[in-house]
């Protein structure tokens, strides 16, 4: 009775694998040819490149949103050329669009500022608040819950786009206080408040009673600082006096907390010429930090109280080459990843051992621009992303 189930289970079963394999446009062959290689993905979409908003850009940066994945915010660099179907209007901006992967046909949001944004990143409980940094050592940040009004409306391709401008930019701020040369990265400081609630309400309506949150940035000359971001209690239509960089109307600041200037024990001096790369906070100890340097060195420091140990790892044979991502292991905060260049456009991820600093574990790959540590219920894997 067995032998005869399992025959008649078997050709069902068969019939429905071949459905489904003529439906995803493959067969039977190429699934058996594909078992055994890793796949990184089920599924892609692909977003607009033609359209007048992104004509004739490259992606700088992208972020999903954490609390609503579908959300992605991709920043857009300066114009490689200046293709006719790209707007007047545009041609003199820096463009960040905010797409849902789920109808990507046209952005949801259009976000303008004046210099080229070089990552960006959202408010860590919420995907109403996005930020950017840009190439001049400015935060832009943009409230996507303000109305229409307090934006204007320019004729595009033959219709109308929002393009909203930023609610603050520390350009308003004292020059003593901001950042003097480009960032290089850019993260929310992690908090203990849960995101259950912000992840319940509508992604771009979410409100707040005047919660603040921390956030991070680092420029290439090693400079570390953290910000605050606080919602104000009454916006005034007319502009503030003491808070330059703030949108008439506008109702989120960003104001400066603290600074740290990071230092290679090796070369401690700025004058050395290492610059910093790539920036990443230890996910249950947010005081703690690691940033990539261009000589290969990756710098161990913390933001307040005592000195870290090691200050520093250095992987054999890395003193040429550049740090371009880091990552923290999500439940071992001990494991991290680093990626460094190599010849040409190959990186080598190295996963180390941060008390012990060796390296366990290496690979090959070809133009990875950033690294993510994967977790599987037997064992850790590495993982690499990359933009094009």
């Amino acid at each position: 009775m067995l032998a005869r189930f399992l025959a008649r289970a078997g050709g069902v079963c068969s019939t429905l694998l071949d459905e489904s394999a003529a439906r995803g446009g493959s067969t039977v062959a190429d699934a058996h040819a594909m078992k055994g290689k890793t796949v990184f993905s089920d599924q892609s979409t692909r977003l607009p490149s033609t359209s007048p908003l992104v004509a004739g850009r490259y992606v700088h940066a992208a972020t999903f949103a954490p609390t609503h994945p579908s959300l992605l915010l991709l920043a857009y660099g300066p114009l490689a050329v200046s293709p006719e179907a790209t707007v007047d209007v545009l041609r003199q901006r820096e463009v960040l669009c905010l797409w849902d992967t789920r109808q990507p046909s046209s952005p949801l949001k259009v976000l303008t500022c004046e210099s080229v944004p070089t990552c960006c990143c959202f408010d860590p409980l919420k995907a109403s608040l996005a930020l950017a940094a840009t190439v001049d050592g400015t935060i832009q940040l943009w409230d996507l819950r303000e109305p229409p009004a307090l934006h204007k409306k320019h004729k595009i391709n033959g219709g109308t786009q929002l393009l909203r401008t930023p609610t603050y930019s520390t350009a308003g701020v004292a020059a003593t206080s901001n950042h003097e040369a480009p960032i290089v990265a850019m993260e929310t400081v992690a908090s203990a408040v849960g995101s259950a609630h912000a992840a319940a309400t509508s992604p771009l309506e979410q409100r707040s009673g005047h919660r603040a949150f921390q956030l991070a940035t680092l420029d290439v000359e090693g400079v570390f600082k953290t910000w605050t971001v606080v919602e104000v209690r009454e916006s005034d239509p007319s502009g503030s006096l003491q808070d330059l960089g703030l949108l008439p109307g506008g109702r989120v600041k960003i104001t400066p907390s603290a600074t740290v200037v990071l230092a290679s024990p090796r070369q401690p001096h700025p004058e050395a010429g290492i610059e910093t790369t790539c920036l990443r906070l230890c996910p249950t100890h947010p005081h703690r930090l690691l940033a990539g340097t261009s000589n290969g060195t990756i710098l161990h420091s913390v933001r307040f109280g005592t000195r870290c140990s090691p200050r520093a790892y250095c992987r054999p044979g890395a003193a040429n080459v550049a740090v371009v991502a880091l990552d923290f292991h999500p439940f071992l905060p001990e494991y991290f990843l680093a990626a460094y260049t190599l010849a040409g456009s190959y990186l080598c991820v190295v996963l180390a051992f941060q008390d012990r600093s060796r390296t366990t574990g290496e690979f090959h790959a070809e133009a990875l621009r950033n690294v993510l540590l994967l977790v599987a219920r037997t064992s850790t894997r590495c993982g690499a992303c990359g933009l094009t």
